[in-house]
């Protein structure tokens, strides 16, 4: 189905998301990975809007009457029609200005992803892209002295941080460490006062018990995605936890 592309300086998408509201819109969930921003039905037509990789918006099936019609009816000068689709990405030190951008999000899509130069201790990054409406927030860290697994945890730990607790939030791992670990070992973790089966201590112990408080009273599911194999947030995670790393001074940074 053909569309109808605008450079995003043309089309205020809050304008847009007002005219199909008014007219009776019905949101349906964004495909991942696709550039989708906006999927919509009014009545039996279907309708969406999908952001290409040089930044355009395309508008396709119900989406395209819309927009023209929002552009007929308001078009002041393109300079005060910008588009608030926009990529923040921020340092550790940085995140409370992401933490206000994502302050009024009912629904997030999270990538996160670890990274670490040995199994064992070594120099380590984290990091978590947070779609929320059209706003994607980035943030990363590392830490000198610590492990792939521990920045796993910390990445999960930091994007729900960032997010309200009544955000829905769809969180993607290729970290089967992570997924099982909160969704059944930390069952009998807690069963058995934090001893594994073999009676030893949990590994990460204060980083599992953070993340399980995160997660009460609010919706997190938690899915897995195979790492490394052209899945957009997955990849995009994947470097930032690499650039995380390489920005940790060894002599300097603290063990996480």
């Amino acid at each position: 189905m053909a569309g109808t592309r605008f450079h995003p300086a043309t089309v205020d998408m809050h304008d847009f998301r007002r005219t199909i509201e008014a007219a009776g819109a019905v949101y349906d969930r964004p495909r991942e990975d696709s550039g989708e921003v906006v999927r919509f039905r009014i009545g039996n037509a279907f309708g969406l809007v999908t952001k290409r990789k040089d930044g355009t918006l395309t508008f396709v099936g119900a989406a395209k009457p819309m927009v023209s019609r929002l552009l007929a009816a308001d078009a002041p000068p393109p300079v005060r029609r910008v588009a608030e689709v926009r990529t923040i990405t921020l340092r550790a030190e940085e995140h409370q200005h992401g933490r206000a951008i994502l302050a009024d999000a009912t629904e997030a899509q999270v990538y996160t992803d670890g990274s670490c130069e040995y199994r064992g201790l070594g120099k380590g990054g984290w990091a978590a892209v947070i779609r929320a409406g059209f706003d994607t927030v980035e943030i990363y860290g590392g830490a000198a002295r610590t492990t792939v697994n521990r920045m796993e945890l910390i990445a999960a730990i930091a994007a729900l941080e960032l997010l309200p607790a009544t955000c829905a939030v769809r969180l993607f791992t290729d970290s089967q460490y992570l997924r099982k670990g909160i969704k059944k070992w930390i069952i009998g973790w807690k069963a058995n006062g934090w001893m594994t089966i073999a009676r030893e201590p949990v590994k990460n112990e204060e980083l599992w018990r953070r993340l399980d408080g995160l997660r009460e009273g609010r919706k997190v599911t938690w899915k897995w995605v195979k790492g490394h194999r052209g899945n957009v947030g997955n990849e995009r995670a994947d470097a930032l936890a690499r650039q995380g790393r390489l920005s940790i001074d060894a002599t300097k940074g603290e063990a996480a």
